[in-house]
């Protein structure tokens, strides 16, 4: 008897291997197919063996890793297990498997483990850290490491927050903002660390000159262009624009809670230039002498309007820049602020003990400039008879350079003065001034980013050396762009690189205008010039396309598209192929509503969806939507088909009861606002309530 049992426990193993084998190659060739999944549920279910289960699909996600449908699966497989220690431990770790091996940035892996931890051990949350802290080391910009190290703090249980280190971590978010100012994450993590007491963001000089260190850093790099060349007219090209709007939204912030921001003499000064610079030269209008002898009356104002005026045209991208209650607001107020008097003396003295230091920098210097290129060589050799007037007019710059960015203060041992070097290398080569010069640098930079793509000093210099000695120069054989493009195929994420393709774009401005009515062009030009510029255009506005339909997360190539657009308005080619690309990634959403047979669409109370959707990339999709339709020439450029067909799209994302304070017919852009209001309370940092000075964890999270 027992033998009969177990030939048939063997012949029912087998029947049930062969029906799962049979249907994982149908999710093979179907794996976006629900009916072939709901096969498989019913086929586990019958088979009752889950922990086999778990270990047979495991491969499926080595072929198809960013399947919606595998992970929500695999969540009933965990479902089915149930709370056991061991299995949770286990699905940590393939999932972990899944994204060190199959890619860093799978939104889907990472939302998976979010929910792993929620759902079974909320304890297991201070364990993230480590894996984010590894990951973060690989890929600096990779938003869902960010967002899940955001989590660690905010959903982890108050009992086991005692073992989580907040000065290590706030040292972690500091050391990466210092590296990247530009980079949103570890702006975020820094605000949500400090949310039990925001008002150590200013009462710790070592906290407070983060964000003041940014902004005189811009200031310091812009101020010794424009001495250079006072004609210079790509500011962006020195400045770190991210990393400002990003050190003034916080600044804002800390306004509201009694930040007195015009107590610290480096930010005051480095705000007044930066002021002068980028909002004085832009008011151009006939009230502009007025507009600025208002902002002019306190530090406030100034910040306000700066914001604004760093690259606005593609920082509406910035996730930060949208989210501050406080950044819509103008200080009004008539009466002028008091003067203060500042704290701090400028120094405009070296210290003795520095000047040392400074001559073996500046011989190091001379050295390695000599082994570069011979042109170098022929002018600093300390066997030219030039050597000792460059050595002098060198040290001097290096002083000078000294005395603006430190006042003064004592550089720290481990200070590499690489900012130095480089203000150094743009007063050689400005003060040489040949072509032959100029291509030196240009062959140095690109190897230099090529060892390291995040090098923001050669970015802004080889952007410095096209602008000042390459006069009119446009990229037409596309030599600069193919190699932004292969640093963007290594990294879709690096933001110097795509301020690089937008500078290359900027370049065309020039022609553009010239092809306008009454330019400088005669007519017959006009036709071969305007097809040059779309073909260039056009390529770029097909890469970013291409980028976004990999990663619609990424906010680089949405702001490009609007970048571009921004410098070439007149076109009417753009906006076709953007909403194709929108709804591209809405309609990746709405498959996912459907496929989960959610009724609700994105707005209803189903976790599941929320979670499986990329809720990054729907957001930055139905932002540029708004754009669209929020701009008359924008709906003139939609086909009334494409029009209907985003409105359908939208209708089962957004059903019409979660509308109901819309009395009146609902439009296109009324639906956009819902979902996008919906999903930015379950991202990182969205919810951070910094209008209310009280203490306390002000944050929130759809859990």
């Amino acid at each position: 008897m027992l033998n009969d049992n177990e030939d048939y426990e063997s012949m029912f193993d087998r029947k049930y291997q062969t029906l799962l084998n049979e249907n994982y190659q149908s999710l093979l060739g179907s794996p976006d197919d629900p009916d072939v999944w709901i096969k498989r549920v019913s086929i586990a279910v019958d088979y009752d063996e889950f922990g086999e289960e778990s270990k047979l699909i495991e491969t499926f996600a080595e072929v198809h890793p960013r399947c919606y449908l595998f992970w929500y699966y695999r969540r009933w497989i965990v479902e089915k297990i149930g709370s056991n220690p061991k299995a949770i431990t286990y699905e940590l770790k393939f999932t972990k498997k899944i994204l060190l091996t199959k890619g860093l940035r799978n939104y889907l892996a990472w939302s998976h483990i979010q929910w792993c931890i929620n759902e079974f051990n909320p304890q297991l949350w201070l364990d993230e850290l480590q894996f984010c802290h590894r990951i973060l080391k690989e890929d600096k910009y990779n938003v869902w490491a960010w967002d899940q190290i955001c989590r660690v703090v905010v959903l982890l249980p108050k009992f086991r927050r005692r073992y989580l280190s907040s000065d290590k971590e706030i040292t972690f978010a500091k050391k990466a903002i210092c590296a990247q100012p530009g980079n949103e994450g570890p702006w975020i993590y820094l605000k949500i660390l400090c949310a039990d007491n925001k008002k150590r963001l200013y009462t710790s000089p070592d906290l407070e000159c983060i964000y003041v260190d940014v902004l005189a850093e811009a200031a310091y790099r812009l101020k010794s262009t424009v001495e250079l060349d006072p004609s210079y007219k790509v500011p962006y090209a020195s400045v770190d624009n991210r990393g400002c709007i990003h050190a003034l939204n916080l600044i804002v912030d800390l306004m509201v809670l009694g930040y007195q921001a015009d107590r610290n003499t480096r930010l005051v000064e480095a705000v007044d230039f930066l002021f002068d610079k980028y909002c004085c030269s832009l008011c151009t209008c006939d009230r502009g002498p007025v507009l600025i002898q208002m902002l002019n009356s306190g530090i406030s104002r100034k910040v306000h309007a700066l914001m604004r005026s760093f690259d606005a045209s593609r920082i509406r991208y910035c996730y930060m820049y949208k989210e501050s209650t406080e950044f819509h607001k103008i200080d009004t107020v008539d009466k002028p602020f008091e003067t203060v008097i500042l704290d701090i003396p400028v120094c405009c003295v070296i210290p003795s003990q520095l000047q040392g230091r400074l001559n073996t920098n500046l011989d190091c210097f001379i050295t390695s400039l000599c082994q570069e290129h011979k042109v170098f060589s022929d002018v600093l050799n300390s066997n030219s008879e030039s050597h000792l007037g460059w050595r002098s007019q060198l040290y001097e710059r290096l002083c000078d350079c000294y005395l603006q960015k430190w006042k003064g203060r004592e550089i720290a041992e481990d200070d590499t003065l690489e900012d130095l070097n480089w203000a150094l290398r743009q007063f050689v080569v400005n003060r040489i001034g040949t072509s032959d010069a100029a291509s030196a640098e240009l062959d140095y930079t690109m190897g230099i980013i090529k060892e390291d793509a995040y090098n923001r000093h050669a970015w802004s210099h080889r952007q410095w050396v096209f602008q000042t000695f390459r006069g009119g120069w446009v990229d037409e054989d596309g030599a600069e762009i193919e190699f932004c493009r292969k640093i963007l195929n290594d990294d879709s994420c690096n933001s110097f690189a795509w301020d690089q393709r937008y500078f290359v774009v900027t370049r065309w401005i020039p022609i553009i205008s010239s092809m306008e009515p009454g330019g400088d062009v005669v007519s017959e030009e006009v036709s071969k010039l305007k097809k040059m510029v779309e073909h260039h255009m056009n390529r770029e506005i097909d890469y970013a396309i291409n980028v976004i339909g990999s990663e619609p997360e990424n906010q680089f190539p949405w702001s490009h598209i609007y970048g571009v657009r921004h410098v070439y308005p007149t076109s009417s080619f753009f906006a076709p192929k953007v909403l194709d690309a929108i709804l591209s990634v809405l309609k990746g959403a709405r498959d996912c509503v459907l496929g989960l047979d959610a009724h609700g669409g994105l707005m209803g109370s189903d976790k599941h969806v929320a979670s499986l959707v990329n809720a990054r990339g729907v957001m930055n999709a139905l932002r540029y939507l708004s754009d669209i339709f929020s701009n008359r020439r924008g709906i003139a450029e939609i086909d009334p088909d494409d029009a209907r067909e985003t409105e359908d799209v939208l209708k089962v994302l957004c059903p019409k009861y979660f509308l109901k304070r819309y009395a009146w017919e609902i439009r296109i852009p009324d639906r956009t606002y819902a979902i996008m209001e919906h999903l930015r309370k379950g991202m990182a940092g969205h919810g951070l309530l910094w209008e209310n000075a009280a203490d306390g964890y002000g944050f929130r999270f759809i859990e």
